[in-house]
């Protein structure tokens, strides 16, 4: 069923929480030689280490290297019918660097976040900043995408995955957008 189990005691009597990881490559761990040192790995080896939630967690992850909101958009319905308690939702960087219209990633996320709200699933929605590769005017537009549609939806919001990561080179892999295990453990 795509959930992972392997951290959950025998000994728990509740049913755990599932948390849906719904992302591209930065959280994925694209490039890094060991995957434990992913962004998702990271988080879910906290959750089980620091024991947060009693009843335990168990994760999925339908992070995809190259995701764009427009395929995220055809997907998502996969993500409803696992019946996460908890997505994390962090799309956008390959829109932003296939200099991707505003407007269209705002529809399509604004799509994925309708869906979302309609299944009644708690969303942590994770925003994305454009560089200036495609000009001021686009980074301007692309990065007010964010903001709006998490006060639409009134949803958890993190503003920014990489900060504190973004543009420092001994958190990021060489093509400077990839986290490394370090980085990883930032975000």
């Amino acid at each position: 069923d795509g959930w992972d189990r392997s951290k959950i005691s025998s000994a728990t009597t509740q049913e755990p929480y599932k948390v849906l990881f719904y992302g591209d490559s930065i959280f994925s761990g694209y490039g890094l030689g060991d995957p434990q040192g992913s962004v998702v790995n990271v988080i879910k080896e906290t959750f089980s280490k620091d024991n947060y939630v009693d009843r335990g967690v168990i994760y999925a992850d339908l992070s995809h290297e190259g995701e764009t909101t427009s395929n995220a958009v055809t997907r998502i319905k996969q993500a409803i019918a696992m019946k996460p308690d908890v997505i994390i939702l962090a799309l956008g960087t390959n829109d932003a660097r296939n200099g991707t219209d505003p407007d269209i990633i705002y529809n399509n996320l604004d799509t994925i976040l309708k869906d979302l709200a309609r299944s009644g699933i708690y969303t942590l929605f994770v925003g994305m900043q454009a560089n200036t590769a495609n000009g001021y005017d686009y980074l301007s537009k692309f990065n007010s995408v964010y903001p709006k549609l998490a006060e639409t939806y009134s949803v958890v919001f993190l503003p920014f995955l990489k900060e504190g990561v973004a543009g420092n080179r001994m958190l990021n892999q060489r093509d400077a957008i990839h986290p490394n295990a370090d980085g990883a453990k930032v975000i």
